[in-house]
């Protein structure tokens, strides 16, 4: 199965390449806020102890690098992700998932707040003040000052015994991966969640429009703004174009252009029904009970058999939910979904032998009519090595996801 594709052109040559499906990772960040700068409050329970949380953020980590090219993790003012995974995986391993684009880092300065009242002598709270006639949300970002990529890694690199070259060698390449997020979109995320109310589009979230804003109670403002913390995640996620594990509750609020982010759920939740057909246990729970070790994904993820797994999950993961993706898998393992015994399939299969040109961007995105009726630019080179892996080598003919299944079938045997 191919993917969707975009054109682009290089020295006058015409290319073709699968785009990243990237995942953010906002669970590192929380990570360091518990257990390591303890800024924030940590839950109580057995499951909050700091090692059980550490274990989770590995078995995370193992399935998002396992199933998505690439990882963009949030940073935070101190850079304790990155800090932590320093200390956890050595600066080489680090260097080398961010020197080959793996993980890229998005640092995070969009803030979004409510007055929570005025501090007594005594130390409580008075929430009277808030009845101030003002909105009951602001929006907005942190100053430069506080969010400058090179800034920023000085604060994670003092922490670290390194030697000057190594921190200029780090710094260097970590300063190519920092992406910062679009302020302007952020500062609207307070005025999206409050014209929601005014419009009454929050009545299935406990907050119908029988108030107005500034007469909200403290109980109601607090939902507001978890509600405005969600807008403001997922629209900036949107507009760069992450996917999101997390199950948001107001995605009706903003356009459709931006559910595409939480494709992610699909592709886990898929992914896990496929592992439960094969009567496997979950890529996290595998990590979780030490039966693989974390360090092994670094070379599992390069494998021909978990590519083509991570590029068909998400290709069938756009159409398919977990009812209908038995389905696809039990069709795809017998060789009904074989690809070159399409018509499109065997366009492709046949003109790759004469040296095609821009036609195959268009027989993947779908356009066969037009390719067949000559739209296609003979003699124009194309990516020999995507064209080689997807199509002249056969290994998507050849290939099945039961492969990838085998593989971690395997492992699993191998560590115990």
């Amino acid at each position: 199965m191919i993917s969707k594709f975009k054109a682009y052109r290089k020295n006058d040559k015409i290319h073709f390449a699968m785009q990243n499906k990237i995942i953010f990772n906002s669970q590192l960040s929380l990570f360091g806020a518990r257990y390591i700068s303890k800024t924030v409050v940590i839950p109580t329970g057995k499951q909050f102890t700091a090692e059980n949380q550490r274990n989770l953020v590995f078995a995370e980590l193992f399935e998002q690098f396992m199933l998505y090219d690439k990882i963009a993790i949030k940073i935070d003012r101190q850079n304790l992700p990155l800090y932590f995974l320093l200390k956890e995986l050595g600066l080489p391993r680090v260097e080398e998932l961010i020197e080959k684009k793996i993980i890229e880092l998005l640092l995070w300065s969009p803030i979004i707040g409510m007055k929570t009242g005025t501090k007594r002598e005594d130390g409580t709270i008075d929430q009277s003040t808030i009845f101030d006639g003002k909105p009951p949300l602001f929006s907005g970002h942190h100053s430069d000052s506080d969010f400058n990529p090179e800034a920023n890694l000085n604060i994670l690199l003092n922490r670290f015994s390194l030697t000057r070259e190594s921190k200029r060698r780090f710094k260097r390449k970590a300063l190519k991966q920092y992406k910062l997020p679009n302020l302007e979109i952020a500062e609207k995320s307070a005025e999206i969640v409050m014209g929601a109310y005014k419009e009454n589009k929050l009545a299935n979230l406990d907050l119908a429009y029988i108030k107005e804003p500034e007469e909200l109670d403290f109980d109601k403002r607090t939902k507001l703004l978890n509600l405005g913390s969600e807008v403001l995640v997922t629209t900036l996620l949107a507009d760069r174009g992450y996917l999101s594990n997390n199950n948001f509750a107001h995605l009706s609020l903003i356009k459709d252009s931006v559910i595409q982010i939480e494709s992610a759920l699909k592709v886990e939740s898929n992914n896990s029904k496929i592992f439960q057909i094969e009567n496997i246990p979950l890529l996290k729970q595998l990590v979780l009970d030490g039966v693989i070790e974390f360090n092994s994904v670094f070379e599992l993820r390069k494998r021909s058999v978990v590519k083509n797994y991570r590029e068909w999950i998400h290709s069938v993961s756009d159409k398919s939910d977990s009812l209908s993706i038995t389905k696809d898998y039990i069709d795809e393992i017998s060789g009904k979904n074989n690809f070159f015994d399409t018509n499109k399939g065997k366009l492709i299969r046949n003109v790759g032998m004469y040296g095609l040109g821009l036609g195959l961007g268009s027989v993947v995105g779908g356009n066969l009519g037009l390719v067949a009726g000559g739209i296609i630019v003979k003699g124009a080179e194309i990516g020999l090595g995507l064209f080689d892996f997807f199509v002249l080598d056969g290994l998507l003919k050849g290939w099945n996801p039961q492969m990838f299944i085998e593989e971690i079938d395997q492992l699993t045997k191998k560590e115990k």
